[in-house]
């Protein structure tokens, strides 16, 4: 059984694992993870399948990915990601 270690997610990262030493009482820096990882994981789902359906309509293989293509989505999503969930922390912590 393989196991996928991409999914793996450090709970305390922000803390450099260590949540007693370090801390974040606003939350911000959390709200600031969960957009990457959220804007990550959108960028990545949505150009795999876009580029299955796009290669499905010509008549080439749906596993003919640009996985070149497929990071660059995931950068993206997990940039805008973080801008937007680093923004509704200030804004959910009235800083903005």
């Amino acid at each position: 059984m393989q196991t996928c270690e991409a999914l793996h997610i450090v709970l305390y990262h922000y803390a450099a694992n260590s949540p007693v030493r370090y801390i974040d009482p606003d939350g911000r820096v959390a709200q600031f993870v969960i957009g990457a990882i959220t804007g990550a994981a959108i960028g990545f789902v949505s150009s795999v399948v876009v580029q299955g359906v796009a290669n499905a309509a010509v008549g080439k293989s749906i596993t003919d990915i640009d996985w070149k293509s497929v990071g660059t989505s995931t950068l993206g999503g997990a940039i805008s990601g973080a801008i937007i969930g680093g923004i509704s922390g200030l804004a959910a912590a009235k800083m903005l």
